[in-house]
């Protein structure tokens, strides 16, 4: 395997970054350049041959012979990335993936969101317990999720040892990989500046990000004009960004142009979470126009996002029968212009007596029932059930 070499330029770069969107507030800068220097002499965590490999993988899909099942934790914690946790989690996706090649009879390009799905960008950055106003939770690699102010200070040490346990993570799939006879791929929002571009490594004239294989960028930092886009835009690796209520098509048009500016299959996924109240009036033109503008790209669909809302317990929730009615709408949106969905995106876990998504905002849930240190996701049940709406849809 080829080691891309490190980046010793992103010095030079960084004020470019200074000004990204869903930043944590960092109470000593100089201890961030420490990090930031650490990771930039850091072991890369991905190869420039893998990335180039998912790339070819995804070229398939976008030809119509495979699909996408990408799934995985909405925040990782650092405590569930021992090797025995990491291969439930792979267990997990292996076991999705082929209930999806099982309705499908083609190749399933398995992807999990893992070894890096560290931190979130989050609506409020403070929020109120028990009348003191302290920092939200933005994932294990910026504060912990503990009620208090300690606990929820930004510790930009916790980059190091999330590059320490998503190494660890990398080195459990690689071994998972090599005796299963499936691949499956990393991935992680790239939200994080201080994590991301210290891991931009060159091979030859090409810039490699080593953190994961294959980066996206969510609905709220796909500023045209933001330091998301830019990173994303000048890397080889496949890139994927979600798109949803607000994007306009020229906009939508833009984001395409941008991140593959030379029309390659497998380079670019746009990921849509309209949630179920939006997609039919909202998602239509997104997609004509995409089409007379001639762009090279795969559409997959990310039905939890968009229908988030409150349960009566006060808890967020997802309710599958929206769920559900998003992934159908966004097939057969697809249909009417001819075109074929290429994967799913799903926050879910493989772990037994989740209640996080329900049927109802007033379902009863078990004790112990909710242990998502963000959002909800779809159980082992509710995964298979979505899924195969999915399938059957397409």
């Amino acid at each position: 395997m080829t080691t891309p070499t490190r980046n010793h330029t992103h010095q030079s770069t960084l004020t470019q970054y200074s000004s990204a969107a869903h930043q944590p507030t960092w109470p000593q800068p100089h201890l961030v350049e420490q990090v930031r220097h650490r990771l930039e002499a850091a072991q890369s965590l991905v190869t420039a041959e893998e990335i180039e490999e998912l790339r070819v993988c995804l070229a398939v899909v976008a030809s119509g012979h495979a699909t996408v099942v990408q799934l995985g934790d909405c925040a990782e914690p650092f405590v569930e990335l021992s090797p025995q946790a990491v291969d439930r989690k792979l267990d997990f996706i292996d076991e999705a993936a082929d209930l999806v090649a099982g309705a499908t009879g083609q190749g399933v390009i398995a992807i999990g969101r893992v070894a890096g799905q560290f931190a979130k960008p989050r609506s409020n950055p403070t929020e109120t317990v028990a009348g003191q106003d302290i920092p939200t939770y933005m994932g294990d690699a910026v504060n912990g999720p503990g009620p208090t102010p300690e606990e929820r200070e930004p510790d930009p040490f916790r980059l190091l040892r999330g590059h320490r346990l998503a190494q660890r993570a990398t080195e459990a799939i690689r071994h998972h990989n090599s005796t299963t006879g499936r691949k499956i791929w990393t991935s992680h929002e790239a939200l994080l500046m201080d994590y991301e571009h210290p891991q931009v490594r060159f091979q030859g004239h090409d810039r490699y990000l080593t953190s994961t294989h294959w980066p996206w960028i969510g609905n709220r930092t796909r500023q045209l004009d933001g330091a998301h886009l830019s990173l994303m835009e000048v890397i080889r690796n496949p890139v994927s960004c979600k798109i949803g209520p607000g994007v306009s098509t020229s906009e939508a048009e833009r984001l395409v142009r941008t991140l593959n500016p030379h029309n390659e299959k497998g380079r670019l996924s746009l990921i849509a979470r309209f949630g179920r109240s939006r997609i039919r009036d909202d998602f239509p033109a997104i997609v004509s126009a995409l089409c007379t503008a001639g762009l090279e790209f795969n559409w997959m669909v990310d039905p939890l996002h968009g229908n988030t809302r409150s349960a009566d317990d006060g808890a967020k929730t997802r309710l599958i029968p929206d769920v559900l009615d998003e992934v159908t709408a966004f097939n057969e949106i697809l249909k009417t212009f001819d075109l074929h969905s290429a994967g799913i995106h799903l926050e879910a876990t493989g772990d037994y007596g989740i209640e996080e998504c329900t049927t109802s905002v007033d379902s009863r849930r078990g004790p112990n029932s909710y242990r998502s240190l963000c959002d909800p996701r779809l159980n082992r049940i509710q995964t298979a059930e979505v899924l195969t709406a999915w399938t059957e849809g397409r």
